[in-house]
């Protein structure tokens, strides 16, 4: 999705496009495709004078612990070393 028009201001560094077409490699990836969703969705509503689609606003920290979590899914259940 690409957002073309007047730049808003936001709080996070996600560009304002994404590739849906790129796999995501880790969550910082899949992070940076979701914003520009959220801030057109977000965009549209406000518009219409709706509330926001998306109202949560990811923090550096909280980002950091989903990216910690995301890692440990993606290793998989621990071995076994027996």
């Amino acid at each position: 999705m690409r957002v073309v028009g007047p730049r808003v201001a936001t709080t996070d560094a996600a560009p304002p496009h994404s590739d849906p077409e790129a796999p995501a490699r880790d969550l910082r990836a899949l992070m940076a495709a979701w914003f520009p969703l959220t801030y057109a969705l977000n965009a549209i509503n406000r518009s219409m004078g709706a509330a926001d689609v998306y109202a949560f606003a990811l923090t550096p920290e909280v980002q950091r612990k989903l990216a910690f979590v995301d890692r440990r899914v993606r290793a998989g259940p621990p071995r076994d070393h027996a």
